[in-house]
């Protein structure tokens, strides 16, 4: 049940206001760019990823916490999101999770896009340390559903 709240939370932390329809244009929000919905998340946020060998730093995101059903919910968004069912054409990172004092934690929804491609790691593949109160700093590591390569980074807020 724990797995399925943060799923569909990070779910909605993820798409944010980007199904709310045609934003006027703005550098932060939800907009249509090439026939596709993209959110671009601004902020203080920063994280790195690792995987297969490649490298992505991003800088200038948000992190937030919401309460769903009573559950604490810590989301981290950064970059372009494009939202689904088109192809991402940008970069961007999410990590979602109800974890939130220092520890180390399996079960988060982690994913990230490079144009082309989406990438999500296993949710129980996945181990998060928190390293700040709150999850404001965090690592993480685990596999990716495509090709089970490892992929690992870390966010700040």
């Amino acid at each position: 049940m724990r797995l399925a709240l943060t799923l569909a939370a990070a779910t909605v932390a993820a798409c944010g206001l980007a199904l709310s329809g045609t934003a006027a244009p703005s550098a932060c929000g939800p907009a249509q760019i090439g026939g596709a919905t993209v959110r671009t998340w601004c902020g203080t946020a920063k994280a790195t990823v690792t995987w297969a060998g490649k490298k992505m730093s991003l800088k200038g995101g948000q992190c937030s916490l919401e309460k769903v059903s009573g559950l604490a919910l810590f989301a981290v968004n950064l970059g372009r999101y494009t939202v689904p069912r088109a192809k991402p054409k940008f970069k961007s990172f999410s990590a979602a999770g109800s974890d939130l004092k220092p520890g180390t934690y399996k079960y988060w929804l982690i994913n990230f896009q490079t144009p082309g491609k989406q990438w999500t790691l296993k949710p129980t593949t996945t181990n998060v340390t928190i390293t700040a109160p709150g999850a404001k700093k965090g690592t993480f590591s685990g596999k990716l559903y495509a090709g089970g390569k490892l992929a690992k980074g870390s966010w700040s807020c």
